[in-house]
């Protein structure tokens, strides 16, 4: 005969999330803060993406940074006609430059089941929606700051970022990389005169209300940049190269408000890319 155990004080939970539906859970919320977040459309692995994403990490002492091998173009004239090349030619030059890992969480905590049955509203499905947005916000925040080389103390709007706790750790600036970003040079950093409408040497304490970009501001910058040798974003074709802006809402209602642009824009068909 055989004996079963008594199944007094065995319970089944099904409310219990499996580890798999975790896994998918989480990999949805990423999802979702992927989809939501405006720099990661310009994010990728190939040679032509504007901001490269790091999946494979060097290997160093301690594991906390990877090592990104940057290697400019030639810039000599090479060598005309039957003339010796052998002996004549140019150098590569290789840099590198690191990149620290640190890692940023948030969390939202459900107060119980009974919490939950008394609501009208799912706390799972909230808190990836929530979560998701929060993880878009925040990429683009620091990219952003990182870009213009502004301290993650900062918000984008130039306030103080508030912070929840002043302890070390509650920070954005707390990040390992966080002291490493630094104002960009003077050979990256310009300011549009609108008086003398050109572009002049970067000083923020410079700038005056009627210093708006104009689409002449455009046009000095992509030259500044050629005249650099910065390459812009090919097409897939090839044929056509793209250099992006980024313009906080206000600032591009005052680009779009050029007079100069208002003009060019009569004889074409679409709208410069410009963000």
């Amino acid at each position: 005969m055989a004996v079963y155990p008594s199944p007094i004080g065995a319970q089944t939970d099904f409310t219990a999330l499996l580890a798999n539906e975790k896994n998918v859970w989480v990999k949805r919320a990423w999802q979702h803060a992927r989809e939501h977040s405006f720099i990661m459309q310009f994010t990728g692995t190939g040679m032509n993406s504007m901001c490269q994403r790091i999946t494979e990490l060097t290997k160093t002492e301690r594991g906390e940074k990877a090592i990104m091998r940057l290697v400019p173009d030639l810039v000599g004239d090479g060598v005309t006609g039957d003339n010796v090349l052998l002996g004549n030619e140019e150098a590569l030059e290789g840099y590198d430059t690191e990149i620290f890992i640190d890692q940023l969480r948030h969390a939202v905590k459900n107060k119980g089941r009974m919490n939950d049955q008394k609501s009208v509203f799912d706390f799972r499905m909230e808190a990836k929606d929530k979560l998701g947005f929060w993880l878009a916000r925040i990429t683009d925040e620091i990219a952003f700051l990182t870009m213009a080389g502004i301290s993650y103390d900062k918000a984008l709007n130039g306030a103080d970022r508030p912070s929840a706790s002043n302890a070390a750790g509650y920070k954005l600036s707390d990040l390992s990389f966080g002291s490493r970003v630094t104002a960009p040079s003077d050979k990256r950093h310009f300011r549009w005169d609108a008086a003398a409408k050109e572009l002049v040497e970067g000083d923020t304490s410079a700038i005056k209300p009627e210093d708006t970009l104009t689409y002449n501001g455009l046009l000095a910058a992509r030259a500044h940049m050629k005249d650099r040798y910065i390459r812009g974003i090919r097409s897939k074709g090839g044929n056509d190269e793209y250099y992006h802006v980024f313009l906080p809402p206000l600032a591009y209602l005052k680009l779009k408000q050029d007079t100069v642009l208002g003009v060019f824009l009569k004889g074409c068909w679409k709208l410069p890319y410009v963000h």
